[in-house]
C-alpha cells in the first residue's frame, strides 16, 4: 500500500466510523486522524508501535497531510477546537491527490 492509498482508506474508514477527538479510538468506534490510519494499516486503531512495518507508512502520510494543512503535528491539528469529520476526510483526500505519483 503507498501513503496516498492509506489516506484514501483511512478517509473512508473515518466515514464509516466516525470521528473523534483526544484518543485514537473512542468508545463509540469513532476514530482520529491516526487512529483511522492505523485503523487501515495494521487492522487496529489503537495498535501504535514505532517498530511494526506499517510505521514509516504511516508517517509519510501523516506528513502528506500535515503539509497539506500548514499543521506541524496531525495529532494537534485533529483535535483543535470545532475540526470537524469533513475537514479531515477532505484533507486527506487532498493530501492524496496532491501528492499522487503519475
Amino acid at each position: 500500500m503507498t501513503p496516498q492509498e492509506a489516506l484514501l482508506k483511512a478517509a473512508e474508514y473515518i466515514e464509516d466510523h466516525g470521528h473523534c477527538q483526544f484518543e485514537l479510538q473512542d468508545q463509540e468506534g469513532r476514530v482520529c486522524a491516526r487512529g483511522a490510519l492505523l485503523a487501515v494499516l495494521t487492522g487496529d486503531p489503537n495498535r501504535h508501535t514505532d517498530s511494526d512495518p506499517a510505521y514509516m507508512l504511516r508517517v509519510e502520510a501523516e506528513r502528506m497531510v500535515e503539509s497539506t494543512v500548514g499543521a506541524q503535528y496531525i495529532i494537534t491539528w485533529n483535535n483543535q477546537e470545532g475540526r470537524t469529520e469533513g475537514e479531515v476526510v477532505r484533507a486527506f483526500r487532498k493530501a492524496a491527490q496532491l501528492t499522487e505519483v503519475p
